[in-house]
């Protein structure tokens, strides 16, 4: 009695008399098929770390030392550690723009790897009486008060909630960690501005960055007021306060530029996964 072809048959049989070429195209369609789903992976990460960025970005304008644009989107978008201070009293040379409904300044300290630090990271101290962006976001880890001497860590920082790191050899607590972002939080540690004022004034003792200001801050987030023009103000600020190396940003030409490179990344992944 003569075996039944059918088409399971025929393709077993076809493996059989050309192992080789079979197992070549066994192992070309799994590479394929991984190089689909983690092009598809990707280009939905890229997706919504710039969505996190945008809403932890509720700022309007972003002020910072004139010249340290590129540092400040190292800082936001990749957490690149990165150390830079405004002149003194910035705070006080910005109270004079009435278009502004609210601000809330943030301290940039940069640790090093070295014997000084656990690892390097981007330490970023907030202001928990004035920030309207970062800590309503991070409380959610913590049902307490961010104190002196304690840390929130990102989801790629090394160390557990009750556990403790170095950095300018002062010790801070970690007392929470946050989900991943996609963005620059995930290797940042947060702490409140008079902790990141004494890292500060500690990395002098190592670094060549000196902190000479009691009031000294990275950079100022702000709110304008309704129906204020944002594009108008950064440029009002920055033209008024250039000649004090006081530069302002239009936070969402900021995300757009990130967007517009990242939508070309994203666009050429989704035609390579097209392709195969």
């Amino acid at each position: 009695m003569s075996k039944r072809i059918d088409a399971n048959s025929l393709a077993m049989e076809n493996i059989r008399q050309r192992k080789t070429r079979s197992t070549c195209m066994i192992l070309l369609v799994a590479l394929f098929s991984i190089i689909v789903y983690m092009g598809s992976m990707f280009s939905l990460s890229l997706s919504r770390g710039l969505e996190s960025l945008s809403d932890r970005l509720g700022a309007d304008v972003i002020v910072v030392p004139a010249g340290y644009k590129a540092e400040i989107e190292s800082v936001l978008l990749k957490g690149e550690p990165s150390t830079f201070y405004l002149p003194a009293n910035t705070i006080g040379k910005l109270k004079k723009f009435d278009e502004i409904e609210k601000m809330t300044p943030q301290i940039y300290v940069a640790t090093l790897s070295a014997s000084c630090c656990s690892y390097p990271v981007q330490i970023i101290g907030i202001d928990i009486d004035t920030d309207f962006l970062i800590y309503p976001w991070i409380t959610h880890n913590i049902d307490k008060e961010l104190k002196d001497g304690e840390a929130i860590v990102g989801s790629h920082v090394v160390g557990e909630k009750g556990e403790t790191v170095h950095f300018f050899n002062e010790e801070l607590k970690i007392v929470g960690r946050l989900k991943q972002t996609g963005i620059g939080f995930d290797a940042t540690v947060f702490v409140n501005q008079n902790t990141a004022k004494k890292l500060a004034k500690a990395s002098e003792r190592i670094t060549a960055n000196k902190v000479a200001e009691e009031d000294v801050i990275s950079s100022v987030m702000i709110k304008a007021k309704p129906g204020v023009d944002s594009v108008k103000l950064a440029s009002k600020i920055s033209k008024e306060l250039s000649k004090d190396g006081i530069f302002a940003m239009f936070s969402k030409k900021f995300v757009n530029s990130i967007s517009s490179n990242l939508k070309v990344l994203s666009t050429s992944i989704l035609v390579l996964v097209g392709a195969i």
